[in-house]
């Protein structure tokens, strides 16, 4: 699983009886994991890889050289390649390219997940798809048999409303919203000297924490002090420690009275 990365990766792994270990993200060079830190005594017995892309909670984008490289590894030692797309369709810019036709062209051993909770804005509604090689599929087929009998049907049938009729005019206008967030809020941050970078995907921003706190002390301060709770990096491993995380998901006013109140940060910070 990746490090830093979405705490459930590690947690399902438990409820399933496997051990997870952690493979470390490389910020120098756009969070690609560094494939070769991973033990051999570990890989001897791995049989699953999870990668997220674009990345909960560092914002990086993947491309085609980064899967590659992942699916060269995945089949060198037998490994099942699990991507997490999530925030797949949430880009600014360009496009966020997924997975699966690489892995599909290279004949992989894989699964990518979709999740329409996060494109349509629809949290608690749990509804997504995959898309694997036919191993794999069948293989989430026959558990998801015998867990659960499927998503409440008029939620599946809302989600296909959307892909077969507005879906480009749908995300055109959640992009455009969540766009505008991410501009003011980057504003902000680059005026309180905050080290970041600009996302080109997801809602999160992905942010160093100043006077070289803890990523725990820096969002005591910012509760505490401003009324802005924001995500300890730790919570999303070793890897993520000193830095924490803000999201643009909360309303566009309220993004930009919390711009305002972290350019008031270093000041705060100046007088203890």
């Amino acid at each position: 699983m990746p490090d830093p990365g979405y705490p459930v990766y590690h947690s399902a792994a438990v409820f399933a009886g496997a051990r997870s270990v952690r493979c470390p993200l490389d910020a120098a060079a756009g969070y690609r994991p560094k494939l070769d830190a991973l033990a051999a005594r570990d890989l001897d017995r791995a049989r699953l890889m999870f990668i997220n892309y674009p990345n909960n909670p560092t914002a990086a984008v993947a491309d085609e050289p980064l899967y590659r490289d992942c699916i060269a590894f995945a089949a060198k030692h037998g490994l099942v390649l699990a991507g997490d797309s999530a925030y797949g369709e949430i880009w600014y810019e360009e496009p966020a390219p997924p997975l699966f036709p690489t892995a599909r062209a290279a004949g992989a051993a894989y699964i990518e997940f979709f999740s329409f909770s996060k494109t349509f804005s629809v949290a608690g509604w749990r509804v997504g798809f995959a898309i694997g090689s036919p191993a794999v599929v069948s293989a989430l087929a026959k558990l998801k048999n015998n867990l659960d009998s499927g998503v409440f049907g008029c939620i599946q049938q809302a989600a296909a409303e959307v892909l077969s009729g507005p879906f480009d005019a749908v995300m055109e206008r959640t992009r455009a919203v969540y766009r505008e967030r991410r501009d003011i809020l980057a504003g902000h941050l680059s005026r309180a000297g905050l080290e970041f970078t600009k996302p080109r995907a997801t809602f999160y921003f992905w942010i160093r924490t100043p006077g070289g706190m803890s990523s725990i002390e820096c969002c005591r301060l910012l509760i505490e002090t401003l009324d802005i709770v924001a995500t300890p990096g730790v919570g999303f491993g070793p890897g993520g420690e000193g830095y924490f995380r803000l999201s643009i998901t909360t309303g566009t006013d309220t993004v930009r009275e919390a711009g305002r109140r972290l350019e008031t940060l270093g000041a705060r910070l100046e007088n203890g």
